[in-house]
């Protein structure tokens, strides 16, 4: 009782005491039922902006992503083949190579593999050997 009382005051309902109970009247219960549901509706509203500017924000960045990609690839098909004593950053974003589908490293030694079968090979950060 005590809790619903402070709820009530909180809400700026009006309370009149009786013998010790509470009363209500019928204006202060709808007063507070008509507060509590704009609050709802107004929470509501702002959950369903949030959610709008939320999905908004995925499509620009999956668009934003896609374009990048798509640019990568039409640079790397404009850039020039591996070349022996390129390093691997070089072969990876300045040649039609790109990054690989797996690599395999022991100590100085790296081979780059691709699902088409071809695959480069590195020793001290050098491309020494290329086959395709």
């Amino acid at each position: 009782m005590k809790q619903k009382l402070l709820f009530l005051l909180m809400l700026g309902v009006g309370v009149a005491q009786t013998s010790g109970a509470a009363v209500y009247s019928n204006d202060e219960i709808s007063q507070a039922i008509n507060k509590l549901s704009d609050s709802a509706k107004r929470i509501e509203a702002e959950n369903r902006r949030k959610q709008a500017d939320y999905e908004r924000f995925v499509f620009d960045y999956e668009h934003r992503m896609a374009e990048a990609e798509r640019e990568i690839e039409i640079e790397q098909k404009n850039n020039p083949n591996a070349r022996i004593g390129m390093t691997p950053i070089q072969v990876a974003y300045e040649s039609n190579w790109g990054l690989p589908d797996s690599t395999n490293t022991q100590g100085k030694f790296e081979l780059w593999i691709y699902n088409d079968g071809k695959y480069l090979y590195f020793i001290n950060g050098k491309l020494t050997s290329i086959h395709d």
